[in-house]
């Protein structure tokens, strides 16, 4: 890292409040960074059109662009710009049309396009694996919004969506919610750093994340160790389904607080979990996949009841599905668990002192295993 880092901040716009109502906040750019902040339409207390650019920069340097639509009820809140950021973090890693939805700087619901399904079906996808979770969330695409995903987006209420570009007639069907702010993005790949204020006058700085897993044949696919002359070898290779959700699911667990977990199927989030334990985490999203599993058939929404209820489901929805870890197992008790509930692949970095007790479980249950030789933790 630097020896000295100089930072020389410009405000580009107040925001209507921090994590809190009585927070102030505002937007910064870093000198150099050059962010583009400009709110192309609004609406004034008479519900009139206005307009407001703020001065120009540059246009021969890169830019960091964020176009403000449409503002609701007000200017963006400090949880907005932070849902949208940590949505962005992942979702620059697809390259098939996707859709995040976030609540409170955490995932709630993912999908990515599955053969040719319109970016309307991929988003309902997203916002049914938690429907619950979803409601007011902040929407965030890695693709273009149409009239038909903007109509599928207005049944619900979201409190804002951001996207890379919107079509006219879907930012006048978005008009039509009050409330519902609309953000514009761009340079996605600019690679800077993260900044934390920390105890005293101490600031954190490091590398943003980047992952070195670009596609699936990155993976270490049937990994192995040796213990004591005894070779131990993950037996079972995945499907390739299996590999390409491993891959959208270490993308996702990316943007998961850890210890994070991500249970995916067929491009979908179905359960996701993060805990002060590894096997904690496990167990949340596993709970979590069984309790949304019922309330998409219209069942009682209650975790307990469901859980003491599984025979009632006709299908089990974890059947066939991956999971991804963003930490290694630290013992096969997680392993077990996965196995127990029909999980049939996992990604995970590896690692661990156990990892021959990891793979030796996997073999036993028939899943399929592979390794990044990297972590993704968050927090």
């Amino acid at each position: 890292m630097e020896e000295e880092i100089n930072s020389n901040l410009r405000k580009v716009r107040d925001l209507s409040y921090g994590e809190n109502p009585h927070q102030r906040a505002g937007l910064y750019s870093q000198e150099g960074r050059h962010l583009e902040l400009e709110l192309i339409i609004t609406r004034d207390q008479n519900n009139s059109p206005s307009d407001l650019v703020l001065p120009n920069i540059a246009k021969d340097k890169p830019r960091n662009k964020v176009f403000c639509y449409k503002k609701g009820r007000g200017e963006l809140s400090a949880n907005n710009v932070e849902d949208i950021t940590d949505a962005l973090s992942f979702l620059r890693f697809f390259s098939r049309p996707s859709v995040a939805v976030m609540k409170h700087v955490m995932p709630c619901g993912f999908a990515t396009q599955n053969k040719d399904e319109s970016l309307s079906e991929v988003y309902r996808k997203a916002r049914e694996a938690d429907r619950r979770s979803s409601y007011g969330g902040v929407v965030v695409s890695n693709s273009f919004i149409d009239l038909e995903t903007a109509k599928t987006i207005s049944e619900s209420f979201v409190d804002c969506v951001a996207a890379p570009e919107f079509d006219e007639s879907a930012i006048n069907v978005f008009e039509r919610k009050e409330n519902l702010r609309c953000v514009k993005f761009s340079n996605l790949e600019n690679k800077n750093h993260y900044v934390k204020s920390l105890f005293g006058d101490l600031i954190l700085v490091q590398e943003k994340y980047f992952t070195k897993i670009k596609s699936y044949g990155d993976f270490i696919v049937n990994p192995f160790v040796e213990i004591g002359g005894s070779m131990h070898r993950v037996e079972r290779t995945p499907t390739e389904r299996e590999l390409e959700d491993l891959l959208s699911a270490w993308y996702v667990a990316s943007g998961v607080r850890s210890n994070g977990v991500v249970i995916l199927k067929d491009g979908v989030s179905i359960g996701i979990g993060y805990s002060t334990e590894r096997v904690g985490a496990v167990e949340i999203a596993i709970a979590r996949a069984y309790q949304k599993g019922f309330a998409r058939r219209g069942k009682e929404y209650n975790l307990f009841e469901c859980l003491a209820k599984l025979d009632e489901l006709p299908v089990n929805p974890l059947e066939g599905a991956v999971l991804a870890s963003d930490g290694f197992f630290p013992k096969a008790d997680s392993i077990e668990l996965i196995g127990e509930h029909g999980i049939k692949a996992i990604v995970q970095p590896g690692g661990s002192k156990k990892d021959y007790e990891i793979i030796d479980a996997a073999n036993k249950l028939g899943i399929a295993m592979v390794f990044t030789g990297e972590r993704c933790f968050r927090h």
